[in-house]
């Protein structure tokens, strides 16, 4: 199972797929380089991600440094969540804070440049289960393994 880096942030897919409409619409964008240089970091972010970020260099960016931590920590923080990636669409986020399990659905970013950003974004977000004592990788185990009945009964979700 994949540990992936997750923008706590939710974004709706629609909105994302009509500014990169937008965006796209005097090029072909055949390609990253294309947009970017259309439009900039600054643009990009804000008008695909609604991000604001300082300057054009992302990776001296508060966000871009916030995510950095998460990947060398492992640990959620104010920006981004760790996750472990249930297949190409989902993912389950275990806040260990607040005991909660969530199910996020994670905007594809192959609908837009995976190299203008490292991390993924979450389109919605459900609140499936509480943790009690149950190791992680049990409750991974447990949404394949059992029904969805039987899931919420276990961790309270009913």
């Amino acid at each position: 199972m994949d540990i992936i880096i997750v923008r706590r942030k939710s974004i709706h897919l629609e909105d994302m797929l009509s500014a990169y409409s937008v965006l796209c619409n005097e090029l072909a964008c055949n390609s990253s380089d294309e947009l970017m240089a259309k439009h900039g970091i600054l643009g990009v972010m804000k008008k695909l991600f609604d991000e604001d970020v300082e300057n054009e260099d992302l990776e001296s960016s508060v966000l871009y440094k916030s995510y950095l931590s998460a990947v060398e920590s492992k640990k959620d923080n104010e920006d981004f969540i760790v996750a472990h990636r249930l297949g190409e669409d989902f993912a389950v986020h275990m806040d260990e804070d607040r005991g909660h399990i969530y199910l996020n659905h994670l905007i594809p970013l192959s609908l837009v440049y995976p190299s203008i950003i490292p991390w993924l974004y979450v389109g919605t977000n459900k609140f499936i289960g509480h943790m009690w004592n149950e190791e992680k990788e049990e409750i991974i185990a447990d949404l394949f393994d059992l029904t969805i009945i039987d899931f919420m009964k276990k961790y309270k979700c009913l």
